[in-house]
């Protein structure tokens, strides 16, 4: 997963990309938020839709990056707050996050769910859910529904298969007003008909891991991370390469690089060696891609200063990423 690097004709596009701006991976879909966590805030790292967090703890992610995804306790005083904001209630949505459930929690009361991901289409205590993921904890599976408030009407899809404690899993949904599809770790888990348009209640917060209702009241003991949201149904193809996606994150003491001013690469073009250096000494990763993706080579800056000997591969453009600034170079 951390040998790809993620579409590489936006990066040809582009040029560079820094550290809370957008990635490759941005530019080929509608993406109206991303929260990474790797700043230790619920900060939206693409648009301006910030949230919070309350009684939630930052552990490693999936990579093994220390204080860079939320676990939350299992009780009413640990969840996420995304916000109130009308952009992440569109009528065609998708919806990507990774999650780790520690264990079902029982805590609270009402339907045998705890829940991932919800906001609300109406005030009462059933067919209130305008989208959710939740992890039934009597299947073991997880689910995603949404609610037709004329009808209480609620079509949803339940993984085919039970999804065990204490591992990683990457889980999408799409909603348009045709129909659900879920998609656990990158495989469909089936598309159902959905067949109206979706509603929402403007008052009610995205929240992560809390219900926030009054008859079914529940929350989620686990870790989440890497939620993104989207104003289209992404294709499956979209997904895979949301599932695939590289280690992006960035340690403290290298964000002082912030902008493609501060780092320089040269020569540019090259015939055999590059050189690399930076405006303030620090020890930096660098990794190469070749023009498909593939990672060719690694090093390191140290106290600002880097050569790198290229002299053994082919003509051509490739990528260079010191810290979290990720260049165009040109091998003649």
């Amino acid at each position: 997963m951390k040998k790809k690097m993620f579409s590489v004709l936006a990066l040809i596009f582009f040029g560079s990309i820094s550290y809370g701006q957008h990635h490759p991976s941005d530019q080929d879909t509608c993406l109206i938020s991303k929260y990474y966590f790797n700043s230790g805030t619920v900060n939206d790292d693409y648009g301006p839709n910030n949230g919070t967090q309350v009684g939630a703890t930052l552990v490693p992610d999936r990579f093994g990056n220390a204080n860079a995804a939320w676990y939350l306790n299992g009780n009413q005083y640990s969840y996420l707050n995304f916000g109130t904001y009308a952009a992440l209630k569109p009528n065609d949505i998708s919806v990507s996050m990774w999650f780790n459930v520690t264990a079902p929690t029982f805590s609270g009361s009402g339907y045998t769910f705890n829940p991932l991901l919800l906001t609300k289409c109406q005030t009462g205590n059933n067919c209130f859910e305008a989208y959710c993921l939740y992890y039934d904890f009597t299947s073991n599976k997880i689910a995603t529904a949404c609610t037709d408030t004329n009808f209480c009407f609620q079509p949803g899809i339940f993984t085919s298969a039970p999804v065990p404690s204490g591992s990683w899993h990457h889980i999408v949904f799409t909603y348009d007003n045709n129909t659900i599809t879920l998609y656990l770790d990158a495989v469909s888990q089936g598309t159902v008909s959905k067949g109206f348009s979706s509603l929402y209640l403007g008052s009610d917060s995205v929240m992560v891991g809390n219900s926030a209702n009054v008859m079914n009241d529940r929350y989620f003991n686990g870790i989440i991370d890497d939620v993104r949201f989207y104003h289209c149904v992404i294709p499956q193809s979209a997904v895979t390469t949301l599932y695939n996606e590289p280690n992006w994150f960035v340690p403290t003491d290298v964000k002082a690089i912030s902008s493609e001013s501060k780092i320089n690469i040269y020569p540019n073009p090259f015939y055999d060696k590059i050189k690399v250096t930076t405006w303030i000494p620090l020890d930096l990763p660098i990794q190469i891609f070749n023009s498909i993706g593939d990672l060719i080579y690694t090093s390191r800056l140290e106290k600002g200063k880097a050569e790198i000997d290229l002299h053994n591969q082919a003509s051509g453009i490739y990528f260079i990423k010191a810290g979290s600034i990720i260049k165009k170079i040109v091998k003649e």
